[in-house]
């Protein structure tokens, strides 16, 4: 099969990231259409394709994973225990031979969403902030992409139900505000603000176009503590917006998606409004959905309602 440029590889992942979401039989007759239509982009659609005509066996369960507990099957590391599990991966905890200790996120390269993984580790490889988490290095196997990025201590879901744990007796308890602190909160709101914005704002230069770039996956699991200040992990469904609306797969996690990602879009406010949502869950320790901003005193509720009602109101939601 003919090799592709950077250019073409980057269509495969947005022309995967599209038709993740369809049936097989979808699929193939999209890929039919888009082949008769475009034959200039034949090539690409092939790669297409395959990869997201799967063999069955992928969904593995974890015993079949070379990732155990003190194996050292990635050379040069050794895995120390496993810190969590998603849709593209697992995240380990590794010493290096160094002695360092690090996080090792492990994406089968056989899966479809992989290259949605892929395509993410080309937009932030080289974007650094001191409250967006480090990637350190990127290497590839036969069937494993591997990501070494900063090892934190905990995230800010891990934080909340500490909080309603230590709540649940005294008086904060008969407020309805079972989440952290607010003054504890605004700090860690602030820091992710400042990672989010920079992620954000169109700055980056990407195959020489200064673009902007959205999370799409902004929650307290990714929200991660290190040495007490707050980083913004997981960049696994990164996206470059170019355009003040641009598509968007549904990829994410429905309760914090803004309106207009519900829809199949995405805008350069996006991020900002699952920011708000997670403001909410962590300081009322609920998520509804819509949010429900009624627990918080008066001035929490109109800083969050800012970034919540300027995309759409709060009761279009479905």
């Amino acid at each position: 099969m003919k090799s592709l440029t950077d250019d073409q590889w980057n269509r495969v992942w947005e022309l995967v990231e599209q038709l993740l979401p369809w049936s097989p039989a979808e699929r193939e007759a999209e890929l039919a259409r888009w082949g008769t239509e475009n034959v200039e982009e034949r090539d690409v659609l092939s790669h297409v394709g395959d990869q997201l005509r799967l063999p069955p066996d992928l969904d593995a369960p974890d015993s079949d994973s070379p990732a155990t507990e003190g194996s050292e099957f990635i050379p040069g590391y050794r895995l120390v225990k496993k810190l969590g599990k998603g849709g593209f991966g697992e995240v380990w905890e590794a010493v290096k031979e160094s002695g360092f200790s690090v996080a090792l996120k492990l994406v089968r390269l056989r899966e479809a969403a992989s290259f949605i993984e892929l395509s993410s580790v080309e937009l932030i490889k080289h974007i650094r902030h001191p409250h967006l988490l480090a990637t350190f290095d990127v290497r590839r196997t036969a069937d494993l992409l591997i990501l070494e990025m900063e090892l934190a201590e905990r995230t800010l879901r891990d934080r909340l139900v500490e909080a309603i744990s230590q709540n649940r007796n005294q008086e904060v308890a008969a407020q309805k505000l079972g989440g952290i602190p607010r003054d504890e909160l605004v700090g860690y709101i602030q820091e992710a603000a400042e990672g989010i914005d920079y992620l954000n704002s169109p700055q980056h230069n990407i195959a020489g176009e200064l673009v902007a770039i959205q999370h799409r996956d902004v929650k307290p699991d990714n929200f991660l503590l290190l040495g007490g200040r707050l980083k913004v992990a997981d960049f696994g469904l990164a996206k470059k917006i170019s355009a003040a609306v641009a598509s968007h797969s549904g990829a994410g996690t429905w309760n914090y998606a803004a309106p207009e990602a519900r829809r199949g879009e995405l805008t350069n406010r996006s991020d900002q409004y699952s920011l708000a949502a997670t403001y909410v869950e962590l300081r009322t320790g609920e998520l509804n959905v819509p949010p429900d901003l009624s627990p918080l005193p008066l001035g929490e509720a109109e800083r969050s309602e800012e970034h919540t009602s300027e995309l759409q109101s709060l009761t279009n939601l479905v």
